[in-house]
């Protein structure tokens, strides 16, 4: 957020809305996001933006696991 000054108040919406889910559904059902749906084009894309090649394995690792956990 800093990098492309960013106001972190824009994210509080998104998690809000996050934290009402748990309130009715479990953090597995509530998952979205590209790797919950196996979308590998949309990831990929993603990789290509992360800086560094620890970032990418980073978001590799979690994006298995959630895929796994599917």
């Amino acid at each position: 957020l800093k990098a492309d000054n960013l106001d972190f108040q824009m994210l509080l919406p998104l998690m809000r809305q996050t934290l009402d889910k748990l309130q009715w559904m479990s953090p597995a059902m509530a998952q979205t996001g590209p790797a919950a749906r196996k979308d590998a084009v949309v990831m990929e894309k993603h990789l290509q933006m992360l800086p560094s090649e620890e970032m990418k394995t980073i978001y590799r690792q979690i994006s298995e696991y959630i895929m796994e956990k599917r």
